[in-house]
C-alpha cells in the first residue's frame, strides 16, 4: 500500500475496514498527522511502522488497538 501525505485518520479507517479492528487514539491531534511511504498489507507490520514513525505505543485487546 502506498501512502502520499495521507492523514493518519484515513490510514486508521483503512485499517479498521480492511482488518475488522477498531482503533482508539488517546491524542486526537495525532489523527491530523500525515504519513508518506509504502507498507506491506500486514496489520502487525503497519501498526509497528506507525508506532515507530510517530512515537506511539500500541496495545491490542480483543479487536481493538489502543494507540497512546
Amino acid at each position: 500500500i502506498i501512502f502520499d501525505h495521507t492523514p493518519l485518520k484515513e490510514i486508521f479507517q483503512l485499517i479498521e475496514d480492511t482488518y475488522g479492528v477498531k482503533i482508539e487514539v488517546k491524542d486526537q491531534d495525532v489523527l491530523e498527522k500525515e504519513f508518506t511511504g509504502e507498507v506491506v498489507q500486514d496489520l502487525d507490520v503497519m501498526v509497528t511502522l506507525l508506532e515507530k514513525s510517530f512515537g506511539l505505543e500500541a496495545s491490542k485487546k480483543v479487536n481493538t488497538i489502543y494507540l497512546n
